[in-house]
């Protein structure tokens, strides 16, 4: 495929790039714990919540199927710059914490995510530096941002909640004012009539998305039903929460040893990524009595949904054309996002019929089917294509 971007000429380009992540991915973390606990001190159930919360993650999928007409009309720094002002104006309206104020807000950080993410990793594979080493980059600051950010919410929280929530403002800004600093790409060619539909057929972009599906539902049962399980063990909210930046930190390591090593020759790393992923969030609850075998699945389960998530936007895209390339892009984060909707929705109804164990495990290896059966066959006929 030909190089569609050049590498970071200046180091403000570098700077901007790494500071626009970051303020994103720290305002991304701050918001997880600010939006719940602002509906909690407004009067409102966990139920309520909970709903909020689907309707924000409606919202991402709805967005991210636009991203593909976006992504030929728009560049993809002033993206996400755009994501980052939604994310500044999801703290904003929750001044007011009112209903409308709740379901415009959940809006809003549903339009932040699918819009940074898919806009920083078409950007990031244009830079003309390693794709994989780019990619990489971008999910250690993302994760150094989610494990970081609801620290600095809980600090700010304990001032007051509007503290809390102009700090979120300030976070959003800084990241907003960064992207603008971006080297400017050209939005993508436009395919021509029938290249679109082609995408399904591509086994490479078919196993991305899959994979994508994985790491999605492993990121969905980290923020429901992961703490739910420990807490149901007896273990304290301060060891449920050190044990979930434990998965965040394994996922941390994960990309900077791709971020190392630059290139990956074949899909054996995100299969095994996809299996590590699934058999570690199985294990949860059966481990869930013991801190130390539960940090071990958590951080096993967490390497690899970072591998995952840098390893399948790089296998669709490697083999696409290059018009074509946010179009897969977008496509896998659409494969993501709907695999964080529709896992908690699955346990849950499982759960009406099993216990917890068996519920999370069925879904586990329900997600990783697909994705393990593709690889399969592309290693059964030799024909599986490189990343």
């Amino acid at each position: 495929m030909p190089d569609t971007g050049v590498v970071f000429r200046r180091s403000g380009d570098w700077v901007a790039a790494r500071t626009s992540a970051l303020g994103f991915s720290l305002g991304l973390g701050m918001a997880t714990l600010v939006m719940p606990i602002t509906a909690l001190a407004a009067g409102y159930q966990p139920a309520a919540i909970g709903a909020l919360t689907a309707w924000g993650a409606v919202a991402q999928i709805c967005v991210r199927l636009a991203l593909p007409s976006l992504l030929g009309r728009i560049a993809d720094r002033y993206l996400i710059a755009a994501a980052c002002a939604s994310l500044f104006a999801t703290f904003a309206v929750l001044i007011e914490a009112s209903l409308p104020a709740f379901v415009i807000a959940q809006a809003l950080l549903g339009t932040a995510r699918a819009l940074f993410w898919t806009a920083s990793q078409t950007h990031a594979v244009r830079t003309g530096a390693s794709a994989v080493r780019e990619l990489a980059n971008l999910s250690v600051i993302g994760n150094v941002g989610t494990m970081a950010g609801p620290v600095i919410a809980g600090a700010a929280i304990g001032v007051s909640t509007h503290t809390a929530l102009a700090a979120g403002c300030a976070v959003a800004l800084v990241g907003a004012l960064a992207a603008f600093r971006l080297p400017r790409f050209a939005p993508y060619q436009r395919h021509r009539n029938g290249e679109g539909t082609a995408l399904w057929r591509q086994r490479s972009v078919a196993i991305a998305c899959w994979s994508a599906c994985v790491a999605g539902g492993w990121r969905a049962m980290l923020s429901s039903f992961v703490p739910v399980s420990l807490s149901g063990a007896g273990m304290s909210t301060a060891t449920v929460g050190w044990l979930l930046a434990a998965a965040d930190l394994a996922g941390i390591v994960a990309n900077l040893f791709l971020r190392r090593r630059g290139r990956v020759g074949s899909h054996r790393l995100l299969g095994g990524a996809v299996l590590a992923t699934a058999l570690g969030l199985a294990a949860i609850p059966v481990v869930a009595g013991s801190v130390w075998l539960a940090a071990a699945a958590l951080a096993i389960s967490g390497a690899g949904a970072a591998l995952i998530s840098t390893l399948s936007v790089e296998s669709g895209r490697r083999e696409a054309h290059a018009s074509a390339e946010g179009d897969v892009i977008a496509l896998v984060g659409t494969f993501r996002a709907a695999a964080i909707f529709a896992s908690p929705a699955a346990t849950s109804m499982l759960l009406l019929v099993v216990g917890l164990p068996v519920a999370l495990a069925a879904t586990s290896i329900v997600l990783a089917i697909p994705a393990l059966s593709l690889l399969a066959t592309g290693r059964n006929r030799h024909a599986g294509p490189s990343i």
